[in-house]
């Protein structure tokens, strides 16, 4: 299988699956790489007015186990970057693993993949630490495999990237030509705990200090009508951009 050729210069074309409020992009922009998102894709479509409102561009919204070979083709995307929902293997979540549905999108692309003409030569991975043991792991794993990928696997966290902040993901980086040398769920305080913050003088965090915790832009916001719970889930589900610039460039440049 030979994916599309790509010019020396030329950058390199993107899709960005569950693109979510645009951390993976962010994380474009950080680590320097010459690159193209010629697509987003999100259900969300919170998310994707979010995503709307920083880049100027509306993620296509649909169900993404939905598209088709056909509809792939035409971007002759040479990396498709993936950061499938991770609520199928949160210890807070019903650990459903591949039987979620949520998880099913995530392999009916990863198949799709030696039915393209113009297939990725590269993959990025995004999700919570428990993934790597899952049976969707697993898989993935056999598929890309079977594909002819070489991968390796990384659980990093900011605190490795001297952000102040321990949220260990996991992160998998796929090639086809070269060999390579947890997430949080937001809920609302109740009323006690609210108590207990204002007594010893604390508070949480503002969706804006999270954000920075998350190393996005300084310039990155929300439309106004986005409420502050939404906000709060929302970034519940993105990325550290500390973390996945690096993995990035070391994906796009070794």
């Amino acid at each position: 299988m030979e994916g599309e050729l790509k010019h020396e210069d030329e950058p390199f074309r993107l899709l960005e699956f569950y693109s979510g409020i645009g951390g993976m992009r962010f994380s474009l922009q950080q680590s320097g790489i010459r690159a193209k998102v010629v697509e987003a894709f999100d259900i969300n479509n919170i998310a994707n007015e979010v995503y709307k409102h920083n880049f100027g561009h509306s993620p296509y919204q649909g169900n993404i186990q939905s598209l088709t070979t056909a509809q792939l083709d035409k971007f002759r995307a040479n990396a498709w970057l993936l950061s499938p929902p991770c609520q199928p293997y949160t210890r807070q979540g019903l650990q459903k693993d591949a039987e979620d549905a949520r998880a099913s999108s995530f392999m009916k692309i990863l198949e799709l993949i030696p039915l393209t003409l113009f297939p990725p030569t590269m993959l990025f991975v995004e999700n919570v630490v428990g993934f790597e043991s899952s049976i969707t792991h697993k898989r993935m794993m056999d598929v890309l495999k079977k594909i002819g990928f070489i991968t390796q696997e990384f659980i990093l966290s900011p605190l490795q990237f001297c952000v102040p902040y321990s949220r260990p993901r996991y992160f998998c980086l796929v090639t086809l030509n070269n060999p390579f040398i947890n997430a949080y769920n937001w809920r609302q305080a109740s009323k006690d705990k609210v108590s207990l913050l204002q007594e010893l003088d604390l508070r949480y965090f503002t969706p804006h200090e999270i954000a920075n915790l998350h190393s996005f832009p300084e310039d990155f916001s929300f439309p106004s009508h986005v409420s502050p719970r939404q906000r709060y889930a929302l970034l519940g589900n993105s990325l550290s951009v500390a973390v996945v610039a690096p993995l990035l460039k070391y994906l796009f440049t070794e």
